[in-house]
């Protein structure tokens, strides 16, 4: 049976964040994306072992994109080929510093866990653009150095590292997500309340869409106005 509204719960929501978190839903790429394209008709598997071997290449690596447009996905999706081809790595997500007391322990954090990076392994970073220019530059060196691989994320392109992938949006993906998250067998949702959701997204422009957690941020709340309805 369907849940009825009333049924409707934060955990149940189709866009509640065990739905659609990184790693939640698989890494679609976008035709057209700069660096190692992914077509639409390409297994998973062979996009990540192109990106894998441009990085061995590269040795260090970026993959740019804005919020919200699957970078933190992407390098889930890479996670298992990683650890088997680069083992001994470490695995570092950042979140905006505030204050120069923490950008201070971070940068301390960041050289001492470079420092334990085994020879062949690779240092992944979630969220590059916090880390100062000059700690950035001193990661690339000595990793290059140390037979080491640098594999970041990053809002823009970084000086030393090469430009792996480039995330982004586009109205396809979004409703191909869209498709995914509110399958009848995912999420056994009141119709009533299929429609609602499908009703709102008719008044967006899914070519302004430029953030995937505000869309998922702003379609929960529908669903939840609507169980409370």
């Amino acid at each position: 049976m369907c849940s009825s509204p009333s049924s409707l719960t934060s955990r149940s929501n189709p866009f509640a964040s065990r739905f659609v978190r990184p790693g939640a839903l698989a890494f679609r790429g976008v035709d057209g994306g700069a660096g190692a394209e992914q077509s639409s008709d390409e297994p998973q598997h062979n996009f990540a072992e192109r990106l894998i071997a441009r990085l061995r290449e590269a040795r260090c690596g970026v993959i740019v994109g804005n919020h919200g447009t699957g970078k933190s996905t992407l390098l889930r999706e890479l996670a298992g080929p990683l650890d088997r081809e680069m083992s001994g790595g470490v695995w570092v997500q950042l979140t905006q510093s505030h204050g120069y007391r923490e950008t201070l322990n971070n940068v301390r954090t960041l050289g001492r866990l470079q420092r334990s990076v085994a020879r062949g392994g690779v240092f992944v970073i979630d969220g590059a653009e916090q880390v100062p220019r000059f700690l950035r530059s001193w990661i690339a060196h000595r990793c290059r150095r140390g037979g080491q691989f640098a594999l970041v994320t990053s809002h823009h392109e970084l000086a030393g590292f090469e430009t792996l992938y480039h995330t982004e949006l586009s109205p396809e993906l979004i409703n191909e997500l869209l498709g995914e998250l509110l399958a009848p067998e995912k999420n056994d949702i009141d119709p009533a309340l299929h429609t609602q959701l499908r009703n709102h997204l008719q008044t967006r422009d899914l070519r302004e869409v430029s953030n995937l957690r505000d869309l998922w941020d702003e379609l929960y709340d529908v669903a939840q106005a609507y169980s409370n309805y």
